[in-house]
């Protein structure tokens, strides 16, 4: 019985390990669908409400279903699109390297966090830049900035996009934040004090 029960547990690993890979596979290979699509977006492409007749056939890269994918997430998001995008494929290739994703949940809300902050922020900042100058930070940032706006004005909204932002990296992304001043601190440690003291010398011996 005892045998019986080891050879299905050393069974059921293997196959786990291939579904896990399977699945990051095909998540992959969706995450790279996406950002060819966003790469070879063009505003005259259906579903665009820009240009009339739209282009036909479309131009986008990855065909109607690309277009339609990367209109979408330009008119919502702006370049928060490019946030919630990149950084979601820098954790399928952490997960796809080995690594252990912890608390998966919280992480996604923690990304859509700091995309929904950049596209404030890009609504504040730079209006009229985009692919969508006049939707620029897409609907999302119109929408913060709008509401914030009128509550607490232009210096407070901005105040309030970058801890907005901040919170949401630290969620998403505490562990890459913490190796990155890890190694900043190491590096200054170990080249960049010695490199200014040597600075101080030589400038001191002048």
């Amino acid at each position: 019985m005892s045998e019986t029960r080891k050879n299905r547990s050393g069974t059921a690993r293997p196959a786990a390990a291939l579904a896990r890979k399977a699945t990051l596979l095909v998540l992959l290979a969706g995450w790279a669908f996406v950002i060819a699509s966003m790469i070879g977006f063009d505003r005259a492409d259906p579903p665009s409400h820009l240009l009339s007749p739209a282009n036909d056939p479309v131009r986008n890269w990855c065909g109607p279903i690309g277009a339609a994918v990367a209109y979408a997430l330009f008119v919502n998001l702006g370049f928060g699109a490019w946030v919630l995008t990149i950084l979601s494929g820098l954790g399928l290739l952490s997960a796809a390297i080995g690594q252990v994703v912890r608390h998966a949940l919280l992480r996604v809300i923690g990304l859509v966090m700091l995309a929904a902050a950049f596209s404030g922020i890009q609504h504040l900042v730079l209006p009229g830049s985009g692919v969508f100058p006049e939707l620029s930070g897409g609907h999302v940032g119109n929408v913060i900035v709008g509401e914030l706006g009128t509550r607490i004005g232009p210096f407070g909204t901005g105040i309030a996009l970058l801890v907005m932002g901040l919170i949401g990296a630290i969620v998403a992304m505490d562990e890459w934040l913490a190796w990155a001043m890890s190694w900043t601190w190491g590096w200054t440690r170990s080249t960049g004090i010695p490199a200014a003291k040597v600075v101080g010398v030589a400038a001191g011996g002048v």
